[in-house]
């Protein structure tokens, strides 16, 4: 009972601090202490010692913006970025943010390269982005210093260059920020802007991975499936995939997909299989949408259905899967699943042979021979087949010697 009583005389005393502080501040904001105005707007902002109120914190906000205090505007900018106690308006955080970073608020500068990035409130410009950001990474403010870089290794509004991204998220990855570490990681996997180095990336990769970064759990799962800079173990990729899954990363839910499906690390079992393609799937990764089709063709794991794969190739067709494409064509010239159309079955070959597919070229070239779907054309069928010749498939360059 004695420990319930203090418990409840320190909630007390903490409270009546707290209280008495808003209050202090609130006298000294009337005051004209542009100080006092800013901290009672993030005290209600973030409902410290008071209720949070958003609307609250915008009187004050303004209030301390209107004198000139930077941080307040910049404060101020950020609830019109997100609505929050106002009514959400890009263009109004824009102004805000730049007249806080005009005044040296670092942080707003950053917020501003990103509504430049977005084209939120403004036109979109990578090339004003690159220049806030650069002001504002050189001004402490990590994020820029990661967004930098990824400027420029994209070459988005600067001229493209790995090693100068490397160096910025260097420099961010040792100030604490996780995605970047991740990011590096990646450069020193494939040697952009960096000596390719798999210890270290998989250092970076671990250090990331143990703060909660998804993605580079699952880079850890490759590196152990592949043996790159570890000892190869498919059980402890499995364990990776299995961290970076829970996490939400599509990628390793997809490999945990072909590991239950191929018995790699695992004991095989095409229904785990199917679990794992289908949370890879719905969380856009289209291989998987494509795998978890295949395996309804084959009736593995699932109860066969040409109607279900039908489905899950075209979302993975959409995503730009070529290979998805060319099977649901073989579905609409067989009308499994689907109502028989020579024409839709042509259309989707096309998309998938000028998408790279060659296999689709010579599904195409043997419609343009027979006529169904498209204008009978023994050339363009010819056209074809010599195509794929040419990439070395042995049946293309037998049909191509049959019509010469």
């Amino acid at each position: 009972m004695k420990k319930i009583i203090i418990f409840l005389c320190l909630v007390f005393i903490a409270f009546s601090f707290a209280n008495s502080k808003s209050i202090s501040l609130r006298k000294a904001c009337y005051k004209g202490n542009m100080n006092a105005c800013d901290s009672l707007g993030v005290m209600y902002d973030k409902g410290q010692g008071v209720r949070h109120n958003y609307r609250e914190a915008r009187i004050f906000y303004k209030k301390a913006c209107d004198r000139g205090f930077a941080n307040s505007c910049g404060n101020l900018g950020i609830l019109y970025d997100y609505g929050q106690g106002v009514r959400h308006n890009y263009h109004e955080a824009r102004k805000l943010y730049k007249k806080a970073c005009d005044r040296g608020d670092m942080r707003s500068c950053s917020n501003l390269g990103v509504l430049y990035t977005l084209g939120r409130g403004v036109r979109k410009s990578h090339y004003k982005a690159s220049k806030l950001f650069e002001k504002a990474c050189y001004g402490g403010v990590v994020n820029s210093c990661y967004n930098l870089g990824i400027l420029y290794a994209n070459g988005q509004g600067v001229k493209q260059s790995y090693s100068k991204a490397s160096t910025l998220y260097t420099k961010a990855c040792n100030a604490g920020l996780i995605s970047a570490c991740g990011d590096l990681g990646i450069f020193y996997v494939k040697g952009q802007g960096v000596r390719q180095n798999y210890t270290t990336a998989n250092r970076l990769f671990k250090i990331s991975c143990d703060k909660g970064l998804a993605s580079s759990c699952g880079f850890l799962g490759i590196s152990y499936a592949r043996g790159h800079g570890v000892k190869q173990s498919y059980n402890e990729a499995t364990k990776f995939y299995k961290k970076a899954c829970r996490k939400g990363d599509a990628l390793a839910c997809a490999n945990l997909g072909i590991f239950y499906e191929e018995g790699y690390g695992v004991k095989k079992n095409t229904h785990q299989a199917k679990n794992y393609y289908l949370k890879a799937c719905n969380k856009g990764n289209v291989d998987s949408c494509f795998d978890l089709g295949l395996l309804y063709v084959k009736g593995k794991g699932v109860k066969r259905s040409f109607y279900s794969a039908g489905k899950l190739f075209r979302k993975a067709c959409y995503g730009g899967h070529m290979n998805a494409c060319a099977n649901l064509g073989i579905l609409y010239e067989e009308g499994h699943g689907v109502k028989h159309s020579y024409y839709s079955a042509s259309k989707l070959y096309k998309k998938a042979c000028y998408g790279g597919y060659v296999h689709a070229c010579g599904l195409l070239g043997f419609l343009y021979e027979s006529g169904h779907g498209v204008k009978k054309s023994t050339s363009t069928a010819k056209r074809l087949f010599k195509k794929i010749c040419d990439k070395g498939l042995e049946l293309g360059c037998k049909e191509y010697k049959r019509l010469k």
